[in-house]
């Protein structure tokens, strides 16, 4: 029987080991027992010691961040650390004592054993399976990517495999995505159309894409990659290319920076460039990328549009028209120097629908109408309204807008136009005017032809009559009131066969000054004291072909009417006589005339003046404005027939003309 204990020996703790033994006589009967001590102290810490040095090595076994798998000669698993439990998703018990080629794939471990076996004749620490990729078997069945390290570890006369293995599973996967993706990334930079690169900080080229290659007549990557900028470019455009490269290498950025460039072929191009430098994570700059992007159309196109926009701005400053522009939705964004010019109010005031402020308020709305259904709707737009000048005066205007559509059919901008249209509208009325006039006068004519034929038998008679009867008869008395009645009537019928162009005048060429003062020097002798005649005759006022008894009756209806307007009070007649070319524009604002020189007699006084309604009116037969029994309203009508009969043109304006002194 064997006893350890823990004794005192002069005064120190031993472990020691006791040994009975038992004492027999010559029977074989026990008699007793031999206690033997060994002092085992020695052999004790010797043992803990190793049990601890053993405990250290299991920690570090177990605390390796890789599997640790121990392999004796015969193949068999005969230690495990945590790691390779989880790696490969075995328990310790489920691995130990099984062989190692149960952690491979199915295809490898015939071939493994031969491996293993040769292995152990020449065991040294090394790497497995340099050159090529090794897979490790899962209890689950899949594989994965281990990298393997071997090293013998000799036991008294065995040798074992002690195994490193790092999954990594995870690296491989790790490192195909970088791959892909690098790849990826490289197909996308060489697709671009930008010119890609990078540099070092020497300015040596590291990485550039097709379209760099393409652009420096290089075939390979190769023949670009390790060049500098002055092996690459000519001179001139190397030192611009070098200089901010210098820059971005410092820490600067440039930022689309247009510069020329020249293709291998010789051709003249324009690059937007940035260039930005790469940068360590402590910050240092270790390179730079840059991007040129070709605007050479871009460029052209810009160009273009510049010089369509100074064209359009030329065209537009030189049209006689008000030129705007609206957005899709109608409101005005753009007005032409004209329209501002024309109104007085500043641009700024028009835009939007500001510009509606200045129609007159009658056509606002109607305006306001047409506009906003132009704008929903599916028709380009035409429209009459009057517009408030600078010095407050209305005049007509026609305006036309037409869309601007893209490639979409979308509207993007709306092009308008404004034209005075006063002096037309004026000639249209003038015109309206003019006919409604001859065809009063047929009318007039046929009626005083018609007429007169009964005055003649009404005045033959009365005459046949009166020549019947004694002087003393009691109806003489009225056939004689009947024949003044009746050849008052035949007055009257001859101004309106006057009126109706009926009498033909006897034209000749005249000049109209010698009829003018003619006429002046009758009405001195007949118009009041208060008013005053002033004459005014143009040197270049030349011969006309006329009959001068019409434009003595014409002149002296139009004085008569300004004395009539001036009435009682103190005024003024001014008699104004001078030469005009007539241009087809005048042509255009009154008609009845050919193009061509001509004299022009004005009439002005500074009366009462005539409302609108009465300018429209003027002209018309038997209309006045003078109380009734003190004018016919034949007067202005047969001036109009006699004009017209001359081939000329008649005008009314209600204010002074410009040459007036009043």
């Amino acid at each position: 029987a064997y006893e350890s204990r823990r004794v005192t020996r002069a005064g120190d703790v031993i472990d020691v080991e006791i040994s009975f033994v038992p004492m027999r006589d010559h029977d074989g009967h026990i008699t007793g027992q031999l206690a033997l001590t060994h002092d085992i102290s020695a052999r004790k810490q010797l043992v803990q010691a190793l049990r601890r040095e053993e405990a250290r090595w299991r920690l570090i076994v177990e605390s390796a961040p890789h599997g640790v798998i121990i392999v004796d000669h015969n193949g068999r698993i005969t230690l495990v650390n945590r790691q390779a439990e989880l790696s490969f998703g075995y328990t310790r018990d489920e691995m130990v004592g099984s062989p190692i080629e149960m952690l491979l794939p199915m295809a490898i471990r015939d071939d493994h054993v031969t491996v293993r076996t040769a292995y152990l004749r020449h065991p040294e620490a090394r790497k497995m399976g340099v050159g090529r990729e090794l897979f490790g078997r899962r209890k689950d069945g899949s594989d994965m990517s281990v990298e393997v390290g071997l090293s013998p570890l000799e036991s008294g006369s065995e040798v074992f495999i002690v195994a490193t293995v790092v999954d990594i599973t995870e690296r491989r996967e790790a490192e195909q995505r970088l791959a892909s993706e690098r790849s990826l990334l490289r197909t996308l930079i060489d697709a671009l159309p930008d010119l890609v690169f990078t540099k070092d900080l020497e300015g040596r080229y590291v990485l550039c894409n097709a379209a760099t290659l393409q652009h420096v007549g290089a075939r390979t990557p190769e023949d670009v990659i390790g060049q500098r900028i002055f092996d690459v470019y000519e001179r001139d455009l190397a030192r611009q290319y070098h200089d901010d490269d210098e820059q971005v290498l410092r820490g600067a950025t440039v930022l689309n920076r247009e510069e020329r460039g020249v293709t291998a072929d010789g051709r003249e191009v324009w690059f937007l460039t940035t260039k930005v430098p790469i940068r360590a994570a402590d910050g240092t700059v270790t390179g730079l990328v840059g991007v040129s992007r070709d605007i050479t159309t871009r460029r052209a196109m810009a160009d273009a549009l510049s010089l369509s926009e100074t064209r359009f701005r030329h065209l537009v400053e030189s049209l006689p028209q008000l030129i705007w522009t609206c957005s899709p939705d109608g409101l005005c964004d753009f007005l032409s120097p004209q329209w501002v010019a024309y109104t007085g109010v500043p641009a700024e005031n028009h835009l939007g629908l500001g510009w509606i402020d200045q129609v007159h308020p009658e056509d606002r709305e109607a305006t306001i109408t047409a506009w906003l259904a132009a704008v929903t709707g599916d028709r380009d737009l035409r429209l009459e309204f009057r517009l408030k000048r600078h010095d407050g005066v209305y005049r007509w205007f026609d305006m036309r807008a037409v869309r601007q559509r893209d490639a979409a059919g979308r509207i993007v901008k709306w092009f308008g136009s404004n034209t005075d249209i006063q002096e037309r509208r004026h000639g249209d009325e003038l015109l309206r005017r003019a006919q409604k006039m001859e065809a009063l006068g047929t009318l007039a004519g046929g009626i005083a032809h018609d007429f007169n034929n009964i005055l003649l038998a009404i005045t033959g008679n009365a005459k046949l009559a009166v020549e019947d009867t004694a002087p003393d008869h009691p109806a003489r008395e009225s056939l004689l009131e009947i024949e003044a009645a009746a050849n008052r009537a035949g007055e009257l019928v001859a101004r309106i066969l006057s009126f109706s162009r009926q009498q033909d005048g006897r034209l000749q060429s005249i000049r109209l000054q010698p009829v003018i003062e003619e006429v002046l020097r009758l009405l001195r002798a007949t118009l009041p004291a208060t008013i005053e005649i002033r004459p005014r005759f143009a040197p270049d006022a030349g011969f006309v072909s006329a009959d001068s008894t019409q434009i003595h009756q014409v002149l002296m209806n139009l004085a008569t009417n300004a004395a009539h307007a001036i009435d009682n009070r103190p005024g003024a007649i001014e008699i104004l006589l001078d030469s005009v070319d007539v241009d087809a524009d005048f042509v255009e604002s009154v008609p009845g005339l050919a193009p061509g020189p001509h004299v022009r007699l004005s009439v002005i006084d500074n009366g009462c003046g005539m409302t609108s309604d009465i300018v429209e009116r003027v002209f018309d037969p038997f209309f006045t404005t003078k109380p009734p029994g003190q004018g016919t309203g034949l007067g202005l009508s047969v001036v109009h027939g006699i004009v017209r009969q001359h081939h000329g043109a008649i005008t009314v304006y209600s204010e002074p003309r410009r040459g007036t002194t009043f």
